[in-house]
């Protein structure tokens, strides 16, 4: 909503959003191996998290038009700040006794800052009243600057997650293990891309097609947020899912909620509909998303699963959401007043996906059993 009450165009504002994991693709790399060798996980989240809510507050005072400049800023921001989601789930899941069962549990929290900060959001929109078209909405960026130093000085006061000391560790020696040569864990990298390549349709077009349908901005705001509750549970649940109908049961509930999230627009569906399909988002993100990043450490050596999930990360919300959001951008701008064909393309690739994972991704754990839908 941002770029758009900016002025910014389709394409160009595919390629802003792309900054996120054109530096997901790369700066993960770096982080992962400083922590894996070199420099506490949670010292490289207070610095990344402090210099980023200083670049927040700086952005929030640009009142210029340039797209290529936006770009730049938020791909410098993003260097910093994109490893903090590996590098938070390698640190819960390294002091976890059973992360296969207490990850979702710690996982919840992010869910509820998200709507916390959503609803901060909404709440200033409401006091300040509307602004002229053009100015863009700083209020968005005061309040992520002010989240980004409370999380900051959180990590300083998370338990020390040194680097593990031992020769033959980080990114290199990720490549090099048989981890990539196990088809469960390569078959898992090509779905995460996949999705990914459908998740930009989400955080890019949604809140724009909401406006447009005639819902004011705090209630875009909060429309967004329904997909967080059943995310909450989705995340409670999630042990029991995986010992029930493991990996690949988990994985295919998280699938098969996007495509019934894109589905709902793509069939053209009134909006009471469209917003009563958000919840699908959040058991999309709870099994999909989270379940993975648990299947990827069980799967992780040790020493290496700061590496290994920025390899995870690397593939799937970088490489997968930088195509994404020029996929995005591009179906906006070649139909831009037709949400069922923009929708459509993200509904069909997750349908794919989830036949790829019925019949290819066989995980190999002896504590995954074989999944089949449950008869009661």
């Amino acid at each position: 909503m941002h770029l758009k009450s900016m002025g910014i165009d389709p394409r160009s504002t595919g390629w802003i959003f792309s900054s996120l994991a054109l530096s997901t693709i790369f700066a993960p790399l770096v982080h992962g191996r400083l922590a894996d060798k070199k420099i506490a996980a949670e010292k490289i989240l207070a610095f990344s998290y402090t210099v980023g809510a200083i670049m927040l507050i700086g952005i929030s005072q640009y009142h210029g038009k340039s797209a290529v400049f936006l770009f730049i800023f938020f791909m410098g921001y993003w260097l910093l700040v994109a490893p903090g989601f590996s590098l938070s789930n390698a640190i819960s899941l390294r002091h976890l006794a059973q992360p296969r069962e207490e990850f979702g549990g710690v996982r919840l929290w992010g869910t509820v800052g998200w709507m916390v900060g959503s609803y901060a959001v909404a709440a200033l929109f409401l006091v300040s009243g509307p602004r002229p078209s053009g100015t863009g909405i700083p209020l968005i960026f005061y309040v992520s600057g002010f989240l980004s130093l409370l999380t900051a000085f959180q990590a300083l006061r998370l338990t020390p997650s040194p680097p593990m000391e031992q020769s033959g560790v980080g990114f290199v020696h990720a490549l090099r293990s048989d981890l990539l040569k196990q088809k469960d864990f390569v078959v898992y990298l090509c779905l995460g891309f996949g999705v990914c390549l459908t998740t930009p349709f989400v955080f890019q077009l949604i809140p724009s097609m909401l406006e447009h349908e005639g819902l004011s901005r705090p209630q875009v705001m909060t429309a967004m947020t329904l997909g967080q509750i059943p995310e909450i549970f989705a995340l409670w649940t999630l042990p029991w899912i995986v010992r029930r109908i493991g990996f690949r049961g988990a994985l295919f509930l998280g699938l098969f909620s996007w495509v019934i999230r894109y589905g709902v627009i793509a069939a053209g569906a009134p909006l009471i509909w469209i917003i009563l399909s958000m919840p699908m988002q959040g058991l999309a993100i709870g099994f999909f998303t989270v379940g993975g990043q648990v299947f990827v450490d069980e799967k992780s050596p040790r020493e290496s699963r700061a590496s290994i999930q920025a390899l995870q990360v690397m593939v799937t919300s970088g490489l997968g959401s930088f195509l994404g959001s020029l996929l995005a951008g591009e179906c906006q701008m070649l139909w831009p007043n037709q949400p069922e064909f923009v929708f459509l393309v993200p509904c069909l690739i997750d349908l794919v996906l989830c036949f790829v994972l019925l019949i290819m991704f066989q995980p190999t754990s002896g504590a995954d059993p074989k999944w089949k839908p449950a008869a009661s």
